[in-house]
Order: structure tokens, then C-alpha cells, then sequence
């Protein structure tokens, strides 16, 4: 047994027909494992290569996961009942490409490194004929890399030639996501190219219209999980260490508005906020890591979390403690915790911020031992230094917990 036929897969089931639909549940890729990107719809073309009747289990294997949408026969018959479908291991980057969540290792998917099988070269130079349904034929050219669209899971372009209308097409990339279409540059600036080959098959619809399937770019692969980590270090090792003279305190929208709309930082970055904390605490060599974790679970809920770019990149926190407002100033990599308190029956909490805002920035613009030689705050001022930070033999953090919560009244 051996023939195709074209599917909807939709994020409940399996679609064979307007009548005919096999829950994902009664395949081998299971519910809940993944989840097909909304707003799109998908046609698949199977192959259904066994049928056993004793179980009623259709054996299949995804040839296309961009089939002609004009395929799905949705009145087609039902010529014998399907209670289960057992894939063969799918296509992992067009796959994946189609989802906005999925387990990998409880998906069938092939290997990374399985390699696409190799079609006969057509040559574009003369008149292309289009029999019903004829065979694949490959195809090879090369596209420029900022005429790409970068997409969720895919970059789409045109291939253009004198004997063949415009025909649009898809790469799929899992790792692939819309807002690095505005850094296409910045990628081609990583793989050291500024044009991606690309490799598809030739194929005519039921009128004899030409479309291009199973495309495939070894320069898309190439931006993988991987290569964008790299990028992402690298972008945030720029991002806080940046020479900048300016001393104020800044909402997370004023230090997003610092940089142009195709900076990587916005693609490559979370929002600044606690994920951007925890994508520099991540790499682990922060030397005051625990402290600002700490902090940051303390931090009063609704209330923005606040940066410093100089004298060092920093974060600025909020607690609110029974009888006093503290406002916190933890920079990267300092020796020492800055904490301003202010009696909260002296005022509201946004009248303190802007008094404390102002000694941050006297504070930033003086130095810290100035600051504190000639510190004229009217309620207080106090510190914490960070003890055995990165000792092999003492553990600092508790003693430097014990001192900060003992003010944090």
C-alpha cells in the first residue's frame, strides 16, 4: 500500500475530510506535546504506506508539510475506518517550523543532522513544461540575504527567472522568530555572507501552475539556537558595558528608546524588566549574582524596575517595609549595596522616589566615597558591603542578608 493523499492539520486533530477527523491523541505524537502556530493553516501531503484492519491503524509519512491547499478534498469518502495514525519520524525543521511550542524529545522528528534526499538538476534556459502533477525537479539559486523575510519559524523570499512567473517560498527555522526580520544585516554580518543558496523542488499544481517545495537554505540552517546564544552574549556584553555619561535613573521604556529600532538589542534582548536581569545573571559570572537575585524577589510588586547605565550598569529597587519606604541601588559587579530609607508617614511613595532619585544621580555624578563624605540626605542613607564575595571558604551572602534586612525595617 503506497498513496498520498492531502491533510489539514489543525490544533485539535488531524483533518481528512469535513466528516473525518483523527484526534492527535489517537496518533503516536500525542496531545499536548505540541502546539501548531495560530492564525495559519497548514496542509500536509501523507503517504499512507500500511493499513492494518484488525487495529484500524494507518501507517504514514509526511512528504509535505506545504501541500496545495487546493488538494484537501474536504467531501472525500472514507474508504475504511482510521482509529489510530503512526507517522513516520517527521521532518524536524518543517515541522517545527509550523509550531509555537513543542517537546522534542517526545515527538518523533528526525535527527539534525539527517540530510534532505538529492533530486536530478533542472535547467532553467528553455520552455518548462507542466504535465498534471509532474515529478519533482530541483532547483538551485542564490537570493541576497536583506531580501529575505524573516518570519515565526520560517524566511520567505521570491525566486525570480525570465522563463518562470515570480514564485514565492519558505524556508523553514524553528529558532526563527518575526522580530529579527529588522536585523537581517546584523545575521548576514554573522555568517560572513550576504547571499543564502538556496535548494527546492519544481513542482505544477492540478492547472499546471509552477510552486516551489522543500526549500531549503544551508545558510538559514546556520542560524540555529546556537549561533543566536552567541549573538545574544555578545549583544548583552555591549548593552551593559556601554561608556555612557549620562547619570540619571531610567524607566525600561527610556533605556529601550536609546537604541534604534533595528539595534539588535531589540531583537536579541528581553524588555528590560526581570527577564533582562535574569538573562545577565544567567551566564553565572556576575560576582554579586545572589544579591541581585535577592533583591529582585524583594522588589515591590507594580512598581517598574529602574536602571543606572553609569558609573556601571546597575538596577534601582523598590521594598516596602513596615514602617519605611527603602529605595535599593545594586550596581554589577560592586562591592557594596546602596540603600536610602525614608519613614513612609513622611509621604507617599512616589514624593520619596523623586527625593531619592535626585541622590542617585548626585551619587552616580560625585562618586561613591564623595557621596557619602558629604551626604546631606535628610532622612537615611546606609550600605552594605559585599563580604567573601566569590570566596572558595567563606559564604558572604547570609552576613550581607542578615545586615540588609536588619535596615528593612
Amino acid at each position: 500500500m503506497s498513496s498520498s493523499i492531502t491533510v489539514r492539520p489543525t490544533p485539535d486533530a488531524l483533518l481528512f475530510s469535513r466528516t473525518v477527523a483523527v484526534p492527535w491523541s489517537q496518533t503516536n505524537l500525542g496531545a499536548g506535546t505540541f502546539r501548531l502556530r495560530e492564525r495559519e493553516e497548514f496542509y500536509w501531503a501523507i503517504e499512507m504506506t500500511a493499513y492494518d484492519r484488525n487495529t484500524k491503524t494507518l501507517y504514514a509519512r509526511v512528504s509535505d508539510f506545504e501541500a496545495d491547499p487546493e488538494d484537501f478534498q474536504p467531501d472525500r469518502p472514507a474508504r475504511a475506518p482510521v482509529a489510530r495514525i503512526e507517522f513516520a519520524p517527521l521532518e524536524r525543521a518543517a515541522f517545527c517550523s509550523q509550531l509555537s511550542y513543542y517537546e522534542a524529545g517526545r515527538l518523533p522528528l528526525t535527527a539534525v543532522t539527517d540530510e534532505q534526499p538529492t533530486l536530478p538538476p533542472v535547467t532553467i534556459g528553455g520552455p518548462v513544461e507542466a504535465p498534471n502533477r509532474v515529478a519533482g525537479r530541483s532547483l538551485r539559486f542564490t537570493v541576497p540575504i536583506d531580501q529575505l523575510t524573516f518570519g515565526d519559524g520560517y524566511v520567505a523570499g521570491t525566486y525570480a527567472s525570465a522563463e518562470l512567473p515570480d514564485l514565492p517560498f519558505r524556508i523553514p527555522n524553528a529558532a526563527i522568530v518575526k522580530e529579527f526580520d529588522a536585523i537581517r544585516p546584523y545575521f548576514a554580518r554573522a555568517l560572513r555572507r550576504t547571499t543564502a543558496v538556496v535548494t527546492a523542488e519544481l513542482r505544477f499544481d492540478r492547472g499546471g501552475e509552477p510552486r516551489l517545495a522543500r526549500v531549503a537554505s544551508a545558510e538559514v540552517a546556520r542560524i540555529d539556537e546556537r549561533l543566536i546564544e552567541v549573538l545574544r552574549a555578545r549583544t548583552l556584553r555591549q548593552f551593559i558595558r556601554q561608556d555612557d555619561p549620562d547619570k540619571r535613573l531610567f524607566t525600561p521604556e527610556d533605556l529601550w528608546e536609546r537604541s534604534a529600532d533595528d539595534d539588535p538589542v531589540h531583537a536579541l534582548l528581553p524588555p528590560p524588566g526581570r527577564e533582562l536581569l535574569e538573562e545577565i545573571l544567567r551566564d553565572g559570572s556576575v560576582r554579586n549574582a545572589r544579591q541581585l537575585t535577592y533583591l529582585v524577589d524583594r522588589h515591590e510588586r507594580g512598581q517598574k524596575l529602574r536602571f543606572v547605565l553609569s558609573p556601571n550598569f546597575g538596577f534601582f529597587f523598590v521594598i516596602r517595609g513596615e514602617g519605611m519606604h527603602h529605595f535599593v541601588l545594586e550596581l554589577l559587579d560592586s562591592h557594596a549595596t546602596y540603600v536610602w530609607s525614608i519613614p513612609r508617614e513622611a509621604g507617599t511613595l512616589t514624593d520619596h522616589f523623586a527625593l531619592v532619585r535626585q541622590e542617585v544621580e548626585q551619587l552616580n555624578a560625585t562618586g561613591r566615597q564623595a557621596y557619602r563624605r558629604a551626604n546631606t540626605f535628610d532622612y537615611t542613607f546606609w550600605s552594605v558591603r559585599h563580604e567573601q564575595v566569590g570566596s572558595d571558604f567563606v559564604d558572604g551572602f547570609p552576613r550581607w542578608r542578615a545586615r540588609l534586612e536588619e535596615g528593612l525595617v
